[in-house]
């Protein structure tokens, strides 16, 4: 028990130093002083400095995650170590910290095979506006119609984002010399990866910057990684690297959906299964024969791109899959089979968009999405050109919710910017923008 405390307070005097949340801390000493455990009881607590929160869009975005940093003093985080391409493009964050002894001007390169760094923004804070927001009523009584106008305002949150000049990078990894010490510096591996993009930035001392990325990037052959490296003019060097994945089923337990590989994020109702039996692309795919069954699990956002799902339905019923941006509907897909149409939402009007699907096969249907529009193709025929506006709100899709109704059964598998099994990311759709002043 002595040694125990001892270790926790000299744990809380570190925390301390590196400027981190002391709360949680005092709780957990609190805990050992009256139960008597040792700190190796206490499991599940997640260490995370403030310096590593930050707010944007009025929203909470921890960026904490980082590897072994042994022999780097430029530290790199991420806001996740796996990030789902479920569209062809995602957006990721990232911090760098100076650690060094002195203020200079810092590389970053990224190192990625089938992709491109596309932008690159440094975070410049969070601003607020307050909305005047207006809204009529109408009460209709059996001889009058009386109106009135409710005035009320909310406040909109906008982060500022200053964007970075990007370069190609060289192929070839720098030679790194601590131009104080003259002595070469040890990088680590980026294994085959391809140097792609860099750009500059400058550091104080001790200074830490958060940066918002674009990665396009075609997900070939399942799991990948990429890389991020930080080189000092002066002296320093750090390194990074997350991964990327497309959703498949293969890898999961032949049991209940449950909450395997962040499903279940919100919603977890009634039972999607894993099973073996009827696949479209790998060993395994889910199932759902129970009316009103729904989960959904986030997804890395992204702004815009191109996603493909499997789906097999059979007997009564429909089934839907919807995208999310936060807790707003954005695009919206729904494949009935008493008329075997496929209904999208156009706003929130329910609309028939003139694609037909049949029973009893797998069916691949495409969604390309711009950020405020969308459509939608099947079986890679051509494309909807509607332009489909998205139903609640705008903003990038962080979040899939797959739904089940009716007596029949209905089957998902492979949710991808790919159409096919290693196939080749299909680009997004380009949109004119107009600018005005």
């Amino acid at each position: 028990m002595k040694k125990s405390l001892i270790i926790l307070i000299l744990t809380l005097l570190a925390l301390q130093r590196k400027q981190i949340n002391m709360k949680k801390y005092i709780i957990l000493l609190l805990i050992i002083l009256l139960t008597g455990c040792t700190s190796s009881d206490i499991v599940g607590v997640e260490i995370v400095a403030e310096h590593d929160i930050f707010v944007i869009d009025g929203h909470s975005k921890q960026v904490s995650y980082t590897d072994d940093n042994t022999n780097e003093n430029i530290i790199i985080k991420s806001d996740q170590k796996n990030y789902t391409n479920f569209a062809g493009n995602f957006n990721f964050y990232f911090t760098i910290e100076n650690l060094t002894e002195e203020a200079q001007n810092i590389d970053l390169v990224f190192y990625v095979n089938n992709g491109n760094v596309s932008d690159i923004s440094k975070y410049n804070g969070e601003s607020e506006e307050e909305i005047i927001v207006f809204k009529l009523e109408e009460k209709i009584t059996a001889t009058s119609v009386e109106k009135k106008i409710i005035v009320g305002s909310s406040i909109l949150y906008k982060t500022e984002w200053n964007e970075e000049n990007i370069t190609e990078s060289e192929k070839v990894k720098p030679q790194l010399v601590d131009l104080n010490d003259k002595v070469k510096i040890d990088t680590k591996s980026t294994k085959d990866k391809e140097a792609n993009k860099k750009f500059s930035v400058y550091l104080e001392k001790d200074e830490q910057v958060l940066f918002k990325g674009v990665m396009q990037k075609e997900q070939v052959g399942g799991k990948d990684e990429f890389f991020i490296e930080a080189y000092g003019e002066k002296s320093g060097y750090g390194h990074l690297d997350p991964w990327t994945d497309e959703i498949t089923f293969n890898g999961y337990n032949t049991a209940e959906l449950g909450t395997q590989d962040g499903w279940g994020t919100t919603y977890d109702v009634g039972q999607f299964n894993v099973q073996e039996t009827v696949t479209a692309e790998g060993a395994k795919a889910i199932e759902s024969t129970s009316t009103g069954d729904y989960t959904d699990r986030d997804v890395t956002s992204a702004s815009s791109g191109t996603v493909y799902y499997s789906t097999y339905r059979s007997g009564a019923g429909y089934s839907e899959v919807r995208f999310y941006s936060g807790t707003s509907r954005t695009a919206q897909i729904r494949l009935n089979s008493a008329d075997h149409k496929i209904y999208i939402w156009d706003g929130g009007t329910k609309t028939d968009s003139g694609l037909t699907f049949s029973d009893n096969i797998w069916n691949r249907v495409g969604l390309a999405f711009t950020g405020t529009t969308f459509n939608i193709n099947i079986n890679n025929g051509s494309f909807t050109t509607a332009d489909y506006a998205y139903r609640d709100a705008t903003g990038d899709i962080d979040n899939i919710f797959i739904y089940h109704t009716g007596a029949g059964t209905t089957y998902f598998d492979y949710i991808s910017p790919n159409y096919s099994a290693g196939g080749v990311v299909t680009a997004p759709r380009q949109e004119e923008v107009m600018w005005f002043n």
